[in-house]
């Protein structure tokens, strides 16, 4: 009965560090979907507010003089 014993607390073990790991797992790839969401977001206000500075200069490109 030991040797079963030591068998099924194995088994547990190794079940529990698969949640375990799982549940990492899933919060890193949380985190790489919320970063990746947040640079596009970043860099498309960041363009999107450089666009309007120029279109809003009054200086004018060479090739339209």
């Amino acid at each position: 009965m030991g040797v079963l014993k030591a068998i099924g607390y194995l088994i547990a073990a190794v079940a529990v560090l698969t949640v375990l790991a799982m549940g990492g797992m899933l919060i890193v790839v949380i985190g790489l979907v919320v970063g990746a969401i947040g640079s596009l977001i970043g860099t498309t206000v960041f363009t999107a507010y450089g666009l309007k500075n120029y279109f809003d200069s009054n200086k004018k490109r060479s090739d339209l003089d």
